[in-house]
């Protein structure tokens, strides 16, 4: 871990996001054109998704106060920066508690009271001098985004607790409990009460390892409907001694019916990104451990593929009627032949089981830090979403039986002769098996890893921030290089540039 963080830091300088220079900048940063970094795809990807979430908070603060510079939060010294500002915010000189256990929106104050178990129903910024929570092991889930910006600190009731952040994508788990949920409560229900949607709540007690739920499976394909069985041939008349001596031959057995092919199996639903977190903390001491997760949701598993429907079965032929017995030895009618029986229906085709989902993406995770803050206080997960499963082929449908054939009919006869016994039918050929059995569906792709930026918000260096509107394939962000100086005391920005272009 202490590796990656490293690592993580000495690429900073390229792709940390800390955030908005000053319009008043553009023309130092317009002279400088010429000096562009390269940007990678997934340096890119970054850059959008911080923009948007800039964005989104700017437009969440600015429907309660359109005077305030929210978009300054993501700079690297918005303290000092909005000082003045936040004194002028009525919001920010008092003290309130919130402790319903949905939180969305905006929550702004002096000293922000939390609950210890908290539900994100929306998008949420929370900006306060100070943020306590109640109780010691603080947990907060939801499929939101999560902007805590602390002027002085976050603190927990009880000393050495923990703070859990769960933003992860919804997917195939949480999918599973709401089908449980639904069926329980609909054979629970009384009779004659109508039936009501759920508003599901997440389990806090899954936070440890139930984040990231997959997509919902694909539907199971529908089998085949079965081939009708063919209608057996009627027994041929008998012979008559005041007609026709013979008997007559059975009729045939008709064909079975070929049976139906199977349908395609669903497709999984893609699992959900991980929203981000972006988490400011304001001073390095304390003891509260930080449990930052935003993992993809796992897609969900393709449906089976329908089996083929089974071919129908071929009638049986009819008798032969029996011949004539009558008075002498020339008076006898022979046997009529028996019916052929009717083919076998063929077996239908199976349906492809379907595709799985995709994982969702992890979701951006930031934490701004100050110098001294021990980085072993945090732990994150927000890795990609699991592949959902293929679904399975269908199997093909079998081949109708084929019909027997009808018996020769007896022959007419007397003590001293006997005619000729009619012929048995001809059998009817077997159905054949469907054409194919059902193809597997493709396994879907896993989730991209979300990125993880830890920002120093002293000190000097490079960083990132948006600087205007880039155009063309240009980014809008410039990289800002800071300085301390000694007589003021205080960081001094001293040059910036375009970022890139790609």
């Amino acid at each position: 871990m202490k590796n990656s963080r490293t690592l993580t830091i000495a690429m900073s300088i390229v792709v940390s996001i800390a955030l908005v220079v000053p319009y008043a900048d553009r023309s130092l940063a317009q002279q400088n054109q010429n000096q562009q970094l390269q940007l990678t795809s997934q340096q890119i990807r970054q850059l959008t998704i911080r923009g948007r979430d800039i964005r989104t908070v700017s437009r969440m603060i600015g429907e309660k106060n359109p005077a305030f510079e929210s978009h300054l939060l993501f700079t690297k010294h918005w303290r000092t920066r909005l000082a003045a500002s936040l004194s002028r915010f009525p919001e920010m000189q008092v003290s309130r508690s919130r402790l319903s256990p949905d939180l969305s929106g905006v929550e702004i104050a002096n000293e922000l009271t939390l609950p210890e178990q908290i539900s994100l129903t929306g998008d949420t910024v929370v900006l306060a001098r100070n943020v306590r929570f109640q109780g010691r092991n603080v947990r907060i889930k939801g499929p939101h985004s999560l902007h805590i910006f602390a002027v002085d600190s976050i603190r927990t009731d009880e000393p050495g607790g923990s703070v859990t952040i769960d933003t992860s994508g919804r997917g195939r788990k949480d999918w599973l409990e709401s089908e449980r949920t639904l069926r329980t409560v609909g054979s629970n229900r009384r009779v004659g009460q109508p039936f009501g949607f759920l508003n599901v709540k997440y389990d806090l007690g899954l936070l440890d390892d139930g984040s990231g739920e997959n997509g919902a499976d694909g539907a199971n394909g529908q089998g085949g409907v079965a081939g009708s069985n063919g209608s057996d041939g009627s027994n041929g008349a008998n012979g008559s001694c005041f007609g026709y001596l013979s008997g007559f031959r059975g009729l045939n057995g008709t064909d079975g019916t070929d049976g139906g092919d199977g349908e395609n199996g669903g497709n999984g639903a893609n699992g959900a990104d991980g929203q981000t977190i972006t988490l400011d903390v304001a001073s390095p001491d304390g003891t509260v451990q930080y449990n930052l997760i935003s993992k993809g949701g796992d897609g969900g598993y393709g449906g089976r593929g329908g089996d083929g429907g089974y071919g129908g079965n071929g009638g049986d032929g009819g008798n032969g009627g029996s011949g004539a017995s009558c008075d002498s030895c020339k008076a006898l009618g022979n046997g009529g032949d028996g019916g052929d029986g009717g083919s076998g229906g063929n077996g239908g085709s199976a349906g492809s089981g379907g595709n799985g989902g995709n994982g969702g993406n992890g979701g951006n995770i930031v934490i701004n830090y100050p110098g001294g803050f021990d980085w072993n206080r945090v732990s994150i997960n927000n890795s990609g979403g699991a592949a959902g499963q293929a679904g399975q082929g269908g199997v093909a449908g079998q081949g109708g039986r084929a019909g027997v054939y009808g018996n020769g009919g007896l022959p007419g006869s007397l003590i001293s002769c006997a005619a000729s016994a009619g012929s048995g039918g001809g059998v009817g050929d077997t159905g054949s098996p469907g054409a194919a059995s059902g193809g597997g569906g493709n396994g879907g792709n896993g989730g991209a890893a979300g990125a993880v930026s830890w920002n120093l918000n002293t000190g000097g260096g490079g960083r990132l921030e948006p600087g205007g509107y880039g155009t063309g394939g240009c980014t809008e962000w410039y990289l800002v290089t800071y300085n301390w100086n000694y007589e003021t005391r205080e960081y001094e920005q001293v040059s910036s540039y375009y970022a890139g272009c790609w």
